[in-house]
């Protein structure tokens, strides 16, 4: 895990997972296995959002910075006294970061997202994650300028950015040092060209007989090229996906 500078990421959300209550109701708990610097390793949560507070036995607050398997890094937003290895941690499943909904279209915020116009709070929807890394943040305005960014998460070493772009929700792919693996949104099955059409008929009568198309295929970007992405589901809920240039090739 890189160096990661607690102070910047303190200083602006801070105030923010002050107000996190944990929800003993739904908690998944973890236990540490490692401290230094600021940075705790948990062993024990599995289901961990890039991004999400997660909250110590001593009340400490931290933020999940790193997803591997069988174990997370955490950022801490205090100090380590009383955190050691065998420390429980619990999620809060909540992200760290920026209040975002309708209910602030047309408000004046902070740089904290606190609505500062007099009209009184607005309830979030959602929470943006403050920090996106660079190679992300980079690909993003290179690629997609003037996008909007919906919502972020990291999970099983990818890092996922549901964006939108010309109007369209995409879907964006990185791996977990932040290198592009593929963007993705759902087309009208009218705009998938005739040889797209006609690879996905002979796929079904070579070997998916009684298989039929899913009517939102998808397009798929990637360093390698771009593809179609098509569903095909028989009766008994089996699942078969096609991937298909746009030439007719059938990928593997």
């Amino acid at each position: 895990m890189g160096a990661i500078s607690a102070e910047d990421i303190i200083s602006i959300i801070q105030s923010e997972i002050e107000n996190f209550d944990v929800d003993n109701t739904s908690e998944e708990t973890g236990t540490v296995i490692y401290v230094g610097d600021g940075i705790v390793t948990v062993y024990g949560i599995d289901h961990a959002m890039y991004g999400e507070v997660v909250v110590f036995d001593n009340g400490v607050k931290g933020m999940v910075q790193d997803i591997r398997q069988n174990e997370i890094g955490v950022i801490l937003f205090g100090r380590d006294t009383g955190i050691k290895e065998g420390t429980k941690v619990v999620r809060t499943k909540k992200k760290a970061g920026v209040p975002v909904g309708a209910a602030f279209l047309g408000r004046v915020v902070n740089a904290l997202g606190e609505t500062i116009d007099g009209m009184g709070p607005a309830k979030e929807e959602d929470y943006l994650p403050v920090e996106l890394p660079e190679g992300v943040k980079n690909f993003l305005q290179e690629k997609y300028a003037a996008s909007e960014i919906v919502e972020t998460d990291r999970e099983h070493g990818q890092f996922e950015v549901d964006i939108i772009h010309d109007g369209v929700a995409k879907k964006v792919l990185f791996d977990n040092n932040g290198n592009w693996l593929s963007t993705s949104w759902e087309i009208s099955p009218d705009t998938l060209p005739e040889a797209v059409k006609t690879a996905i008929q002979q796929a079904i009568n070579d070997n998916y007989v009684g298989y039929e198309a899913d009517d939102e295929p998808g397009m798929v970007e990637t360093p390698d090229g771009n593809y179609y992405r098509i569903e095909l589901e028989a009766e008994d809920g089996r699942e078969v996906i096609l991937k298909i240039r746009e030439d007719g090739t059938l990928l593997k």
